[in-house]
């Protein structure tokens, strides 16, 4: 939206459209700030007494936003010569640029930015749920922007790329757990073990790579795949410990610990940490 006027240093934006301009504004973000609800439940076994501890994981995030819609101007400053005419011209612009996104992508979604007060920037997709229960306040309306994140979190817009071996400290600013890395291996060894001993002290969650790197190895635990040399040799990996590759710590320094065998490893690690 070129030519927009912003008029407040933290906004979210949905499809370039920021929710915060002179023709509307967002009054409450702070459902931005809260976690997502989780998903899981323990069991129950026949004859035992209490139930089988399970694992929660989040679940995606539902934040619903008040927004206020004005007539006497459009997003740009520019004043509508009469406040009704603009107001509906301004809430017809939101319906069409928020409208439930049915082409473009697989998944429907819009991408969203969360612009905060220290003007840091965290980044996702999501959807806008009809409708926006619009109330009439005079030539003013209050609606809903009922937002859907599936990820359940935002995460940073740069990321955190760290290189080197063992130990290897890797930070996590964000406050969720991380499971989406890329990590390249290249050096001379036949094959490596990746521990977070951050994670798991005991040493029994790791990430192997049962091979030689080539020219080097690109794993993406994210999309889970790996590829050396443009050839996938996801088969070569195993993991343990955990359902997830090579989980990191929410918000602090992770130490990886790299065992190779018959030769030397360095390991690089790229990750955009995640908010809940």
């Amino acid at each position: 939206m070129s030519g927009t006027v912003i008029t407040r240093a933290e906004f979210l934006e949905i499809n370039g459209v920021p929710l915060a301009t002179p023709a509307w504004e967002a009054e409450d973000l702070s459902g931005l700030y809260d976690s997502p609800a989780v998903r899981g439940e323990d069991v129950a076994v026949p004859y035992h007494e209490g139930q089988t501890p399970l694992r929660r994981i989040n679940d995606a995030k539902r934040v619903q936003i008040p927004v206020h819609v004005f007539g006497d101007l459009d997003h740009e400053g520019a004043t509508h010569a009469d406040p009704l005419v603009g107001l509906q011209a301004n809430m017809d612009y939101l319906k069409q640029a928020l409208r439930p996104r049915q082409n473009a992508t697989v998944a429907g979604t819009w991408p969203i930015r969360h612009i905060l007060p220290d003007e840091s920037t965290r980044v996702g997709d999501g959807h806008v749920i009809p409708p926006f229960q619009p109330v009439y306040l005079g030539e003013m309306f209050k609606l809903i922007v009922d937002l859907l994140i599936p990820a359940g979190v935002l995460r940073a817009v740069d990321p955190i790329v760290v290189s080197g071996s063992t130990p290897l400290v890797v930070p996590n600013p964000g406050t969720a757990d991380q499971y989406n890395l890329v990590l390249e291996l290249t050096g001379s060894a036949t094959s490596v073990r990746i521990f977070n001993d951050t994670w798991d002290t005991s040493g029994n969650t790791y990430l192997e790579f049962l091979g030689g790197f080539g020219t080097g190895v690109v794993i993406d635990t994210g999309a889970w795949t790996a590829v050396r040399d443009e050839v996938s040799v996801v088969g070569l990996l195993e993991h343990a410990g955990h359902e997830r590759w090579l989980p990191l710590l929410a918000g602090v320094d992770n130490s990886l610990r790299i065992e190779p065998e018959g030769g030397t490893a360095t390991l690089e690690v790229t990750h955009y940490p995640a908010y809940l």
